[in-house]
């Protein structure tokens, strides 16, 4: 039998044990062959699905032609009978001739041999692997790779109880330390060990334990444990002091369990990372870090409490580990992904699309606390057991299905497991055409509604039930248009085509609201993301959402589409917040609703109200790494309270530790709090140059601006003369090139070269306008690049059109971007007065300018020499947090 590693780094060996060196030189090839085996370990694979992967800039001609060598050459060097094919369209390998020790840990962990899983688990899987032009294999491995470390991490921690348990402490201590390895921000396994190992009567062994993992987050990654795990171990430090009591998991009032409290939210609103499981707490904690939270956040926060305690913490059960695990009621529940049994063919979407309706059922539903989407996306494909899961999301039922095609018909099967016993509530098996579609989603929300004993209203069966339209083929479209909808990276390509599929779901048929608000929506995004320049996206977007509302007044879909008309394309936040309210009428379960609320509350200044409201939003959606990052960290960074915004985004990096943008922003948030450029490089240093960092652009630009601030003349001529294209632009800023390669030629004193690029600015910049006459980042770099010229008098007007603008008049956060923009414009014309104004009310207000940032900054060395600079230095030396 052939053998295939790929725990560490790939290696594949013939029934002799020799390793097979010709293939493994064929990166592309041993990369097929692996995906092959682990994707696909019981079924084929559709080599349409292979070309995607493996040669997606190809032509379907060539493509073809290339994963036809590449097979024949696995054929050869494997022997027949490992490449098995059905029909000309899939191909697969037989499991039983080629072993896998990732197989062999997936088998381990689903019959909970948690030793035989370290044991089979090597390293991170395909460690070191890069197939060039390979980009969605790539990506496929990321998501593997990460599902799998977790899995082991999970493993570990589950050895590291079964050694406590019997009494082998060195064993339990150096698994968990395994665990760590692994998943080194997740505190929640931590807490539990420690409880853990307290309970088994070795306090000091509990106490050494957390001190080395705090030990780790430091000199690693520049972390402090959460105050929920400090106050643990203060609990075991002292025990009779009656500062806290050691009640595994449970808060306690007078010796009992306080049941109606949940200590994961009462974590959460308190700012602590990492989860729920395991919390200790006593009453007098509990109160004392709701009181420091209620002093930052306001009155508005009371209403969440009263909110997440209506979640209804019932009790504490044993895990099966060693720990601790809460019980939630049947009413909080989570929807996993649905497995797609079918991944490949013309119905490769509707699993993805099926899922999406029914959350949006559900959200319908008062009585649920249903978690969101955000949070469920990472579960798909999961080997992690039902009850971690439930912990992680903090649900007490949780929604497992699959979908699978035999031909034209379509297997639908839902199963509903209570996590506290275990027991199976509902399950059913729904064998229909996709004519049905509809009502098979209809019919799973209304048993799950049911069988976790929620009551469901008059108005929320009728919505429940009401049929979005009389065309099958609309609504299968409209699932498809919401597959290419929902994918991550804000991809204009993915837009484009869910527009396309929501337009032909309308011609289909013209009264189909829910499209029309769909296709309202790709509007929106595609105009503020800068995908595809206004007003003419602005105008289809408010015509889709007008024509959703004329059809359906009462769809909450259609109020959410017109709110985004107002928050995108008008900035009329006001009345965006009123549309908004309206469709969680109808939508009070919808996590994305209440996350658009708080941006809106955000920019219209209103504080209390955007932070009650993501705390809302944690609640339903414990996981939504960007509503920790931007709701929570940047909105924490303007208001100067730096180290609330650090923890922010690295709650959001642990979550999501993939996407850039958290990680650089946490860098940026360390420059403009302690002037440190050291964090923001290395976070810069691990991401390819065209790393998406969502509003800041790509790491491109990041890269110019933190040289042009480290004053490297030379590296940032590098830099721009390597730029594939001759603008930086993202959704902050349009930068040509030829800006930031003046700033350096003046930086080195070559005035004459830096003139030039100058103009070379302009033109560009000029011809920018010419189309995108409103846009307020083409006036802010003409304006830059104006007053680089010295030409002051239409510097001064573009300075003038940035003053006037709607988001630098009543937008509370953007507001400042502009203003920034301003202040460098007029520093460069020599308006030192204008210019010192502009400053003082940035360092004063809500902005993302500090005194570190002045400092570094060479765009203000016109005025640095000025005593009024110095001073603002010194005044605003030491800032207090807003509000």
């Amino acid at each position: 039998m052939l053998t295939l590693k790929a725990f560490g780094p790939l290696d594949v060996r013939d029934a002799s044990g020799r390793s097979l060196t010709a293939l493994l030189s064929q990166s592309k090839r041993s990369a097929l062959l692996s995906y092959l085996l682990l994707s696909h370990p019981d079924d084929l694979c559709r080599r349409d699905h292979l070309l995607a992967l493996f040669w997606p800039g190809l032509d379907q001609q060539h493509g073809r032609a290339a994963l036809s060598q590449a097979l024949s050459f696995l054929r050869r060097r494997l022997g027949n009978g490992v490449l098995v094919t059905r029909g000309e369209e899939e191909v697969g390998v037989d499991p039983i001739q080629i072993a896998s020790d990732v197989r062999a840990f997936e088998k381990a962990v689903a019959r909970e041999d948690w030793a035989a899983a370290l044991e089979a688990y090597g390293g991170d899987l395909l460690e070191g692997l890069h197939v060039a032009g390979a980009g969605p294999f790539m990506d496929w491995v990321d998501r593997k790779r990460e599902r799998l470390r977790e899995a082991a991490a999970a493993a570990a921690w589950k050895c590291a109880h079964e050694s406590l348990a019997a009494g082998e402490l060195t064993e339990a201590e150096r698994a968990a330390q395994r665990a760590l390895d692994l998943v080194p921000t997740d505190e929640s396994p931590v807490r539990a060990f420690i409880e853990a190992l307290a309970g088994a009567g070795d306090r000091a062994a509990a106490v050494n334990f957390f001190e080395k993992f705090r030990a780790r987050l430091r000199d690693e990654l520049e972390l402090e444990p959460s105050p929920t795990t400090a106050e643990v171990v203060e609990a075991i430090r002292m025990p009779d002091s009656g500062a806290a009591r050691l009640v595994p998991g449970a808060l306690v009032q007078g010796g009992e369990p306080d049941t109606a409290t949940s200590a994961r939210v009462l974590a959460a609103v308190a700012g602590a990372s990492g989860g729920s499981s395991g919390t200790v707490r006593s009453v007098a904690v509990v109160r004392r870090r709701t009181r420091q939270w209620l002093g930052l956040v306001g009155i508005g926060v009371l209403a969440v409490i009263g909110v997440v305690m209506a979640l209804g913490r019932r009790t504490t059960s044993d895990s099966g580990d060693g720990s601790t695990a809460t019980e939630y009621e049947r009413t909080a529940i989570a929807v996993l992904p649905f497995r797609n049994l079918s991944p490949e063919g013309p119905h490769a979407y509707f699993a993805a699309g099926l899922h999406d309706e029914l959350l949006s059922q559900l959200a319908k539903v008062e009585a649920l606390s249903l978690r969101g989407r955000a949070s469920l996306v990472g579960y798909a494909g999961t080997t992690k057991p039902i009850r971690m899961i439930a912990e992680e999301l903090s649900v007490g039922t949780v929604v497992e299905g699959s979908v699978q095609f035999v031909g034209d018909r379509v297997r639908v099967v839902a199963d509903l497991i209570d996590v506290a016993t275990g027991e199976h509530l509902w399950a059913e098996r729904y064998d229909r055409t996709l004519d049905d579609a509809f009502a098979v989603q209809s019919d799973i929300a209304r048993r799950i509604v049911a069988a976790v004993g929620a009551k469901l209203s008059r108005a929320d069966a009728k919505a429940i039930a009401t049929v979005p339209t009389r065309s099958s083929e609309a609504y299968l479209l409209y699932l498809q248009g919401l597959d290419y909808w929902r994918r991550p990276g804000y991809q204009r390509q993915d837009y484009a085509v869910a527009q396309g599929l929501f337009e032909r779901a309308v011609a289909l048929d013209s009264t189909f609201a829910l499209a029309w608000a769909a296709l309202s929506q790709v509007h929106g995004r595609m105009a503020w993301l800068r995908l595809d320049p206004p007003p003419e996206r602005l105008v289809r977007q408010r015509e889709a959402a007008e024509a959703a509302l004329r059809l359906a007044p009462d769809l909450p879909q259609a109020h959410f589409a017109m709110a985004s008309v107002h928050y995108y394309g008008e900035r009329d936040c006001r009345a965006a917040v009123e549309e908004y309210r309206i469709a969680l009428e109808g939508l009070p379960n919808d996590a994305e609703v209440w996350l658009r609320l708080g941006y809106a509350y955000r920019r219209l200044g209103d504080w209390d109200q955007a932070f009650a409201t993501l705390d809302k939003v944690l609640t339903l959606d414990p996981r939504n790494a960007d509503a920790l990052r931007d709701l929570g960290g940047t909105t924490l960074r303007h208001m100067r309270r730096y180290g609330q915004a650090v923890e922010s985004y690295s709650r959001a990096l642990a979550l999501a530790p993939d996407v850039a943008q958290n990680d650089v922003d946490r860098g940026w948030t360390w420059v403009i709090w302690q002037g440190r450029l050291d964090s923001l490089r290395a976070a810069l240093d691990r991401q390819p140059s065209d790393a998406d960092l969502g509003s800041r652009g790509d790491a491109r630009r990041n890269r110019a601006t933190l040289l042009l601030w480290e004053r490297q003349a030379d590296s940032l001529l590098l830099l721009v003369r390597q730029s594939p294209r001759p603008v930086l632009d993202g959704q902050e800023y349009y930068l040509p090139t030829a800006l930031y390669a003046a700033w350096a030629y003046r930086l080195r004193g070559d005035e004459v070269a830096a003139r030039e690029a100058f103009e070379s600015a302009i033109v560009l910049l000029d011809s920018a306008m010419a189309v995108m006459t409103d846009d307020w980042r083409v006036h802010a770099a003409r304006g830059l690049a104006l007053s680089g010229l010295g030409r002051r008098r239409e510097a001064e007007a573009e300075a003038r059109w940035l003053q006037r603008s709607p988001i630098y008049v009543r937008d509370a956060i953007d507001w400042g971007e502009l203003a920034e923009d301003r202040a460098r414009i007029l520093a460069a014309c020599g308006d030192e007065d204008a210019a010192f104004e502009e400053i003082e009310r940035l360092l004063a207000g809500l902005s993302r300018v500090s005194v570190h940032t002045l400092r570094l900054d060479p765009l203000y060395d016109p005025i640095r020499d000025d005593p009024r600079f110095q001073a603002l230095l010194v005044k605003h030396a030491d800032p207090q947090p807003l509000r």
